[in-house]
């Protein structure tokens, strides 16, 4: 077993679909520097059911505490060098918990012990995942995902500032290229979805040297859809989407 210095922790949360439910996810996002950490190849799911309906939400609220508390439990009963909790899942009636071990059979034993004393029922299955490839292509965040987890930090930074973040207002956003063929017929798709184009820039990055910058009166509390909308777009083109600022309107 090779043993080095796992990443320094980076929990993301967020709300999507995993297998055909809606879940909501928490993600140790610090891994994906460190994919197939150790001799750690194989993916232990362990699955808590829920108790109680949870009525039109992803997990009932009166029962949320308990949950976390129960994972709070698995957690510390993981050897740190040879188990990795890279997620954690709510959905579909279950908790679920993601673990990279290269000895599940002692991880379930742990498990059982620490969760001896509980009325929660549980079960696990494993897969071999050398390459960490649930985690990279189910768990971890997409583009869409952290762009919305930058939209809401932005958000909260002007209005501490004593933004409305209903108010419409010029936003102004960046997205960059390999080449100034690419930016004008992703300029153009901009025009057609109402953006003005401010300019055609130089950028420091060999790879995407020509960025374009354009611009729309938007409300900031109301650009997720529309800033997907634009990575999608920019995807189309080779690209990839820099980002967005504006001025604060109290």
């Amino acid at each position: 077993m090779t043993e080095t210095a796992r990443p320094p922790e980076n929990w993301v949360n967020y709300l999507t679909v995993l297998d055909d439910q809606p879940a909501m996810i928490s993600v140790d996002a610090g891994w994906i520097g460190a994919l197939g950490h150790g001799d750690a190849e194989t993916l232990l799911v362990l699955e808590v059911a829920q108790k109680h309906s949870a009525r039109g939400e992803i997990v009932a609220r009166a029962e949320l505490p308990a949950l976390q508390e129960l994972a709070e439990a698995i957690r510390e009963a993981l050897p740190g060098d040879y188990a990795h909790l890279v997620a954690r899942s709510y959905g579909g009636g279950k908790m679920a918990l993601y673990i990279y071990t290269p000895h599940p059979d002692d991880i379930l034993a742990l498990v059982d012990e620490a969760l001896e004393d509980s009325d929660y029922d549980h079960a696990s299955h494993e897969r071999q995942d050398s390459d960490w490839s649930y985690y990279r292509d189910v768990l971890y965040p997409d583009e869409v995902v952290w762009q919305n987890i930058s939209n809401a930090d932005l958000l909260e930074k002007l209005r501490a500032h004593g933004d409305d973040g209903t108010t419409p207002r010029r936003i102004d956003h960046r997205a960059l290229f390999a080449d100034r063929m690419l930016a004008g017929d992703f300029a153009a798709r901009m025009g057609e979805i109402g953006h003005e184009i401010e300019a055609f820039t130089d950028h420091d990055d060999p790879e995407l040297p020509v960025a374009v910058e354009f611009w729309r009166e938007d409300a900031p509390a109301e650009l997720n859809p529309l800033t997907e909308a634009v990575i999608r777009i920019t995807a189309e083109y080779g690209g990839r989407y820099d980002g967005w600022g504006t001025m604060v309107v109290a």
